[in-house]
């Protein structure tokens, strides 16, 4: 199992707005090792360290855990660090403007999906979408349907506003996503229900 997903790599890396070259660049990490990575291929534990260090050195953190019967990692993702204690976060605020959303690290988790995938899948045009993923100029209507289009593939976005500004946003795979969450639940259960 690698010790961070490989979709979670893709999202930090697209959060970053970094290219693979720009990664190798910083990292000395060759940039098929760099897609050997994010596509799920074994690597030296030493070299996935190093990605590790390098997005928590920008501020990234990595999400999700690994249950010990399936090893299998749930709610993967990425996020900005958010700050110790903000004075003030307003995540309903948050979820309610949807202009600061990471539109490219949501299509990042979704392993092959490029802009015109995304804009086919959301009813849009590729070039919404690429204005959408640049923060450029966009309608509500269209980042709407974007946001349900990847929710409805089990994205969640996060990020709390703190202070007015956006912290902590990211994304990650909904419990839901995880295919075998559910089985897992019922293993550990030993198939009880509430009624038991």
């Amino acid at each position: 199992m690698p010790a961070v997903s490989p979709d979670a790599l893709r999202a930090a890396r697209a959060l970053a707005c970094l290219s693979e070259r720009d990664v190798e660049r910083q990292t000395g990490i060759s940039r098929g090792t760099l897609e050997a990575c994010e596509a799920g291929l074994p690597i030296a534990p030493r070299t996935i360290d190093r990605l590790l260090d390098f997005y928590a050195a920008i501020g990234i953190e990595f999400l999700g855990w690994v249950s010990l019967t399936t090893n299998y990692e749930y709610r993967a993702g990425a996020r900005w660090r958010p700050p110790g204690e903000p004075d003030r976060m307003e995540p309903e605020a948050a979820r309610n403007d949807d202009r600061w959303l990471p539109f490219a690290a949501a299509r990042a988790m979704l392993r092959g999906w490029d802009q015109e995938t995304a804009a086919e899948q959301a009813g849009l045009s590729r070039r919404q979408v690429e204005h959408l993923e640049a923060g450029g100029p966009s309608t509500k209507q269209s980042r709407h349907w974007l946001r349900v289009m990847y929710e409805s593939r089990g994205i969640e976005f996060l990020g709390a506003i703190a202070n007015g500004r956006v912290v902590g946003a990211g994304v990650r795979r909904t419990s839901l996503a995880d295919p075998i969450f559910l089985s897992d639940i019922l293993a550990r259960d030993a198939g009880r229900t509430d009624a038991d």
